[in-house]
């Protein structure tokens, strides 16, 4: 495959500010091959392409990481000092699919922006929906409750939690197969981002986007957690490695991941439910803040 020739897993590992390129490279990629193919269904099979291009990358960083479980394996205390590096590769691989999302919405003409962007504007519609229940004060219809812990954990957590597990499920499945989540949401909040670049100015729309780093970090590192340990527990299986007594510690390693994803995921749904309850989300800010 040409794109994991150009990247290769270790190169990605060591420099994991690579994957901000690769990611704004392989959605212009899939972008483009989408709207020539087939662009009445654009706007998923970007996402679809952008996996594709994606997974084999991943596999074989995750088969890395696995493999330096099982001869390296450490105290789950220094957890992010051992993957930390992994960890930033998920990062700066959302953050370029933000910013290539953004970048296509706002520079794109109508028709082609109507088209990559069609399910994402849906998406986009059926949250707007969600916040004009709560400002008109049925927030009990649309979530339940309008009380903090009943927010924050009966309708914020509890929804994320099912993400966490869906982002958990695919990942096992299908190794890096967690990118398709992640891709989406990625398109989604890049194109609020791109409506606010059209409306405004950049310097707005990356004003905005700062405000929901204080619950964001927590709750998007706790999805690329969750993606890490269900891709490595994964290509552990593939590897057979789960007829070794070594399997014993990297299923111990795993179990850590997810615990410390759901505990990061619980501290970001009470600070996003606290925002939400002091009315500090202005009409973007809530968009955004149902997506995670």
């Amino acid at each position: 495959m040409v794109l994991e020739s150009v990247l290769r897993s270790q190169f990605a590992l060591k420099h994991p500010f690579s994957m901000l390129i690769f990611g704004i490279v392989i959605t212009f990629l899939g972008a483009g091959m989408a709207l020539t193919t087939f662009p009445n269904a654009a706007s998923v099979l970007s996402i679809a392409f952008i996996t594709i291009g994606t997974i084999p990358l991943l596999f074989h960083t995750l088969s890395r990481e696995e493999k330096h479980e099982i001869h390296a394996p450490g105290n789950p205390a220094t957890f992010f000092g051992r993957h930390f590096h992994l960890i930033s590769l998920y990062g700066y691989f959302f953050l370029g699919l933000i910013i290539a999302h953004a970048y296509l919405y706002s520079n794109l003409s109508p028709d082609f922006r109507s088209q990559l962007f069609e399910e994402q504007e849906n998406t986009y519609g059926q949250i707007e929906n969600l916040r004009g229940k709560t400002t008109e004060g049925e927030f009990e219809n649309a979530c339940k409750s309008d009380r903090f812990w009943p927010l924050s954990i009966g309708c914020i957590f509890s929804n994320n939690a099912v993400v966490l597990g869906w982002t958990l499920f695919m990942s096992f499945i299908f190794g890096a197969g967690a990118i398709f989540l992640i891709a989406w949401n990625a398109s989604v909040i890049g194109l609020v981002i791109g409506q606010e670049i059209l409306a405004s100015d950049h310097f707005q729309a990356l004003g905005k986007f700062g405000c929901l780093l204080p619950h964001g970090i927590p709750e998007v590192g706790a999805y690329f957690i969750g993606a890490i340990a269900g891709g490595i527990i994964s290509a552990a299986i593939a590897q057979k490695v789960y007829r070794t007594d070594k399997f014993r510690i990297i299923a111990q390693d795993v179990i850590v991941m997810i615990i410390l994803a759901y505990l990061l995921l619980f501290f970001g749904s009470l600070i996003e439910g606290a925002n939400i309850i002091s009315s500090c989300f202005t009409q973007t800010e809530l968009v955004l803040a149902a997506l995670s």
